[in-house]
């Protein structure tokens, strides 16, 4: 699984563009974000660069695709302290 993630990763490297702001990201790519971090729980596979890469590829703009992963560790971070 780390070799599925470091391609992943490195995939990411391909995508040019400017992104979508933040207005124009919709429900969907939460959800497919959110289903996709799930698949996280999985050894070897980045919770991070997983969720970081799968915004990339709809088209998320970086610095978003950033923040929202930031944001989604928060829940998993909590769990774990409890």
């Amino acid at each position: 699984m780390l070799i599925v993630t470091g391609t992943l990763l490195w995939l990411t490297r391909r995508i040019r563009g400017q992104g979508r702001p933040v207005a124009r990201t919709t429900v969907k790519d939460a959800l497919v974000i959110g289903i996709v971090q799930g698949l996280a729980i999985l050894p070897g596979i980045s919770r991070s660069g997983s969720t970081i890469a799968t915004a990339l590829f709809l088209g998320v703009d970086r610095k978003l695709a950033g923040r929202y992963s930031f944001l989604l560790s928060i829940p998993a971070i909590v769990g774990a302290w409890c």
